[in-house]
């Protein structure tokens, strides 16, 4: 019974859709974004349209677009309405629930998806750097592109409340706005942490060793020395990281943000006393305190990069507390620990206990009695969500506007004209699962602008879905010739398509005849290319490996590998 009435509630509208999984973690629908229509294969596309723009015949004839009947299409603007949280509020007694929105009919602005290009060069650069040394280190480094983002932002956000973050706030979309977190990685920060010294002094953290000659970290900006702090903690470096975020804390002891990451790094490398004092001082300084503090962002678990860390910081908390019953700091610490791990009973309990002689711990009571913390702190991510938000790169598209809307719907009626009417119209064909036309369209957009890469990268993809492997094989050394940069944006393949089993059977179609021709590169090639654009980057490493033992002069399949490997 739970099953049909999840399902009937994943029937995905093509203007926003949503995907819903129970978890013990509430999403607000402005801030959501997603891709491909995991898990929702359900209603046909032609269904989709018809709740989305009205009759689906209308569009393939070009004719009337009113609803069936003459009466009022949900195309016209001033039918148009956004999907609220409130419509997948759950009930009293049922849990809350995640939601992903999924790809829109909108183009994908390609464009756009070079946005943290010049970050990514330099997680390559520092890539480069580590893979020697990490094969003898004791675990993997994570070098990818998110670490450095969070648990925190890299400039102070009183608007995002109170909290820890993890990388759900950022891809899979909190009770937060992820570009609070994303907006300051400007070109300009995006360059200086690319600079070689910066590099070089991440490097000699990451692995103990002393920094470079004439370098301290007090040189660096505060953009630079938040981002290495998020990066070190996240690759559970907390000594590092904590010596980082100590020069940010004395740099300015007013900031909330900056005493709460001390906290959080002082917890991680288990100095606990000094952790409560971080943890009170930063609670004292938050906007709203102490009656109006608004506490969001992750649960623990989700925020450290290792589990088994935050376990072990808690034993630790537990053993000196049983040394130290009557210690007000380490009961504070671990009513706070429990409040962010959701065990809210157990640091109600305390909090109470403590709160008459302890006036930040009955505050802070207050506030959770209050209903002032977020259910996205009580319990961590399902692992099934998890798994998902995995293809998501955050920068999915918005929901389509009214505008956008009666754009499409007009070049509909009267055929594509511009280069930019063509490839809206090609995602709309490819989304309906017309690949064919989808692939005109975008022949059309090339003819108009035969040097833009964007045009060509879509023909590759329009090639792929039909099967046309040779062709999709020419477009792709073609688009790579005009971008070979192209590696470095963010997008997903899934997000082109509006049935995931359509993307499923291309991508089995695909392999089973890689399988059938192992020794032809360069169709190993645009598997490796249909992996990495899927967010598979292992395999499409192990894919990139072969097309370079096949052909080791084979230069973009070399550029990849080492994209691969370092998002992997």
């Amino acid at each position: 019974m739970r099953q049909r009435m999840r399902n009937q509630m994943l029937r995905m509208a093509v203007g926003a859709a949503f995907l819903a999984f129970p978890a013990a973690r509430t999403l607000q629908a402005q801030s959501l974004r997603g891709v491909g229509s995991v898990g929702s294969t359900r209603s046909l596309p032609s269904e989709r349209l018809q709740s989305t723009l009205g009759s689906y015949g209308s569009y393939t004839t070009a004719g009337q677009f009113g609803a069936p009947g003459g009466g009022q299409g949900y195309a016209g603007s001033d039918a148009w309405r956004p999907i609220t949280w409130s419509a997948n509020t759950p009930s009293p007694g049922v849990p809350p629930s995640y939601a992903i929105r999924f790809r829109t009919i909108d183009s994908l602005q390609f464009e756009k998806r070079a946005r943290f290009a010049k970050l990514r060069e330099s997680m390559l650069a520092l890539s480069g750097r580590v893979r020697e040394l990490q094969e003898t280190s004791l675990g993997p480094l994570r070098v990818g592109l998110r670490e450095w983002m969070f648990p925190f932002p890299l400039q102070d956000r009183p608007e995002l409340g109170y909290g820890f973050f993890s990388r759900m706030d950022l891809v899979g979309s909190g009770a937060v706005d992820r570009e609070l977190f994303l907006a300051p990685f400007t070109v300009e920060v995006q360059q200086s942490l690319g600079e070689a010294r910066f590099l070089e002094t991440a490097e000699a953290l990451l692995f103990a060793r002393s920094l470079p000659a004439g370098v301290t970290l007090d040189q660096f900006y505060d953009p630079q020395l938040a981002a290495l702090g998020n990066y070190l903690f996240n690759n559970a470096c907390y000594v590092a990281a904590a010596d980082v975020w100590t020069i940010l804390v004395n740099r300015d002891a007013t900031s909330a943000t900056r005493r709460r990451g001390l906290a959080l790094l002082l917890l991680a490398s288990r100095r606990l006393s000094q952790a409560a004092t971080e943890a009170r001082e930063s609670l004292t300084l938050a906007p709203g305190w102490p009656d109006n503090l608004h506490i969001t962002g992750s649960n623990l678990q989700d925020v450290f990069p290792n589990a088994s860390d935050l376990a072990d910081a808690r034993e630790e908390l537990d053993a000196q507390l049983a040394l130290k019953p009557d210690d007000a700091d380490l009961n504070f610490l671990m009513a706070y620990m429990d409040l962010f791990q959701g065990k809210w009973p157990a640091a109600e309990e305390r909090l109470a206990r403590w709160a008459p002689q302890d006036e930040v711990a009955a505050h802070l009571l207050a506030r959770l009695k209050a209903g002032a913390v977020d259910e996205t702190v009580r319990r961590p991510t399902l692992s099934a969500l998890r798994r998902v938000t995995e293809q998501l790169t955050g920068l999915e598209e918005e929901p389509l506007s009214p505008e956008g809307r009666a754009r499409l719907i007009t070049v509909l009626q009267t055929g594509a004209e511009s280069y930019e009417d063509h490839m809206r119209l090609g995602d709309f064909r490819f989304f309906m699962g017309e690949f064919s036309q989808a692939d005109e369209e975008y022949r059309a957009a090339h003819k108009a602008r035969p040097e833009d890469p964007f045009s060509l990268f879509a023909l590759v993809h329009a090639a792929f879905a039909n099967g046309e492997y040779r062709s999709a094989i020419r477009y792709l050394e073609k688009a790579f010739a005009l971008e070979p940069a192209w590696g470095l944006y963010e997008f997903r393949l899934q997000e082109f398509y509006g049935e995931e089993g359509e993307y499923r059977r291309q991508v089995a179609d695909l392999e089973r005849l890689v399988e059938l021709r192992p020794t032809v590169a360069d169709m190993r090639f645009l598997l490796a290319y249909v992996y990495y654009f899927s967010g598979r980057y292992a395999d499409a490493a192990d894919e990139l490996a072969e097309v370079l033992h096949l052909q080791p002069d084979f230069a973009r399949a070399d550029q990849l590998l080492r994209l691969a490997r370092l998002q992997g």
